[in-house]
């Protein structure tokens, strides 16, 4: 589930029994053998807790529901922290790109405050890799790695990452001197720019602010035969080695990362500004709740 639909789904729902797990979690072996363990702890909680809700039918089913969910998990996927959300309707499992706070809560309502907090100040982003041999697509959440995409995320344009099928054998030429190269470059990342509007198009994924990183020139190429050039947000061209570890491309990035956060809390700014001039701010707790309940 998208990250911002995920606050609008849960903020919406109608008021009943709500199970909140959260905790958090570990990228890789064998850290994430303690991820299971404290899960089925947390789990084991809330039925508890559950003994003393009025409805026994509804409790019941609620964490039936839960057992079934947590029972398909791997959690050789997880990331920094997992949440499970479950009600009447059926429960909802996210792996976060953030550490989480563990905590069980069984209300009327799901636990989201810190997470809306969260997920509404980060940069959720993605970072196009390009060179003239292959492109690798990545996606980040602030200074957090969320994954690189490889053949599992199955395109009818071609997964990443990508190779070029243009590339001229040339020795002793310099790029300049080898026959159709710019043309050809174009034709590569015309095809790899293809690739990455069918992800930022999918109805599951987030279209997502796009960082560029490579050379000057190849970086010019990309924004010529992009169709969103309005989607990228900058490029990186002083990474020396393309290949690095998404990890390490992560941390490269995040001068970007921070000057596009920057750029939207103004922006924010801006909407407060022209609120306040239109009187439509109200910072009363009182005259917010009679907005509310005026449906304003």
């Amino acid at each position: 589930m998208k990250l911002k639909s995920f606050l609008n789904y849960f903020s919406s729902r109608e008021k009943g029994l709500a199970v909140s797990i959260l905790l958090p979690t570990h990228r890789t072996f064998p850290d994430n053998k303690q991820d299971a363990i404290m899960l089925k702890n947390l789990v084991t909680e809330a039925r508890n807790r559950l003994q003393s809700w009025p409805d026994r039918q509804e409790a019941e089913t609620i964490m039936e529901a839960i057992d079934k969910k947590i029972s398909t998990h791997d959690h050789n996927y997880n990331l920094d922290g997992l949440g499970i959300f479950a009600n009447r309707e059926g429960v909802t499992l996210i792996n976060f790109p953030f550490t989480v706070k563990e905590q069980m809560i069984v209300d009327e309502a799901f636990a989201i405050r810190d997470l809306i907090r969260e997920i509404n100040g980060a940069v959720h982003y993605r970072v196009l890799v390009i060179s003239r041999t292959d492109a690798r697509l990545i996606e980040g959440f602030n200074s957090h790695l969320v994954h690189e995409f490889d053949a599992r995320t199955e395109l009818r344009t071609g997964s990443f990452p990508m190779e070029n099928p243009f590339l001229f054998a040339a020795k002793g030429l310099d790029r300049a001197q080898i026959p159709n190269e710019a043309a050809n470059l174009k034709e590569f990342f015309n095809r790899v720019d293809k690739s990455l509007q069918e992800i930022q198009n999918k109805p599951e994924q987030e279209r997502l602010p796009v960082i560029i990183a490579g050379d000057a020139r190849n970086a010019a190429f990309f924004r010529e035969v992009c169709d969103q050039p309005a989607d990228i947000i900058g490029e990186v061209t002083s990474i020396p080695d393309l290949r690095i570890p998404a990890e390490k491309i992560i941390v490269e990035v995040q001068g970007l990362v921070s000057d596009h956060r920057r750029q939207k809390a103004e922006t924010a700014l801006q909407y407060i500004a022209q609120a306040r001039n239109n009187h439509q701010l109200l910072t009363d707790s009182s005259m917010i709740f009679r907005a509310i309940d005026a449906g304003n």
